[in-house]
């Protein structure tokens, strides 16, 4: 059986069976070579590609669809290389739940505090403006208490993964957010499940990430994991963190 090699523009991945070039879903502009060929070609000019070859575009993912903050680092990247997985990690609704009503307590918190630091002339009253400023200290203190209690319903996740040119391993990028309003983490923990190429879980592993996650805020990581020839997929998840 003829064995293909695809490139993403970087660097060539393969050899590759048309029953696997299918799966990788090849485009008709994508980069083809197999022996006996002497360059490089697209795949719509391989006659016996013409039947897996992807020729519709789907829509483009609203940005609404993924918590991300945009930086101007990432709008110059614009696009990832095609053969790089995208896997956002799916939002726990108990830690949406917890930030509405956090959201919910500091906006009852203003307008009480906004009603009370004027009498009734109009002039503000400076000893009720004192008392309701530690009324929101106290509620800060109590929305970073919530936060630090449960850190993985606050730090979100965009994955990027391919393998290298060997396929002895891959490599991975993400973009971790903390959501949190108040919290700062550290030592952010990030589970990898290695899965089968019928979905089956296959084992996993845990790594840590000594970096400091101010609220509301990106930052960028890139690591290694080794892979097997059982292994055909990956999942990530943050499983926890330090409160800093």
């Amino acid at each position: 059986m003829r064995k293909y090699f695809i490139h993403n523009g970087i660097e060539p991945q393969g050899p590759f069976d048309i029953n696997e070039l299918k799966k990788r879903g090849v485009n008709k502009d994508t980069l083809i070579w197999f022996e006996g060929l002497p360059n490089w070609t697209s795949a719509e000019n391989i006659d016996e590609l013409k039947d897996i070859l992807i020729v519709s575009v789907p829509p483009p993912l609203k940005t609404d669809q993924i918590t991300l903050t945009f930086n101007k680092e990432y709008i110059q990247q614009e696009t990832k290389p095609q053969d790089k997985t995208i896997y956002p990690k799916k939002k726990r609704k108990v830690g949406r739940l917890i930030l509405f009503i956090i959201i919910a307590f500091l906006l009852i918190g203003i307008g009480i505090m906004i009603g009370n630091i004027r009498e009734s002339n109009g002039d503000i009253n400076f000893y009720s403006f004192q008392e309701h400023k530690m009324s929101y200290e106290e509620l800060k203190m109590a929305i970073e208490e919530i936060e630090n209690a449960r850190p993985e319903d606050f730090l979100n996740g965009i994955y990027y993964y391919r393998e290298n040119f060997i396929g002895d391993k891959f490599i991975v990028e993400c973009e971790i957010t903390n959501e949190a309003l108040v919290a700062r983490y550290k030592d952010v923990v990030i589970r990898v499940t290695y899965k089968s190429k019928t979905g089956t879980e296959i084992g996993n592993k845990d790594l840590t990430f000594y970096e400091i996650f101010p609220p509301n805020s990106t930052k960028k990581l890139r690591f290694k994991i080794d892979k097997n020839k059982n292994v055909n997929d990956l999942d990530f998840e943050v499983i926890g963190a330090t409160p800093y």
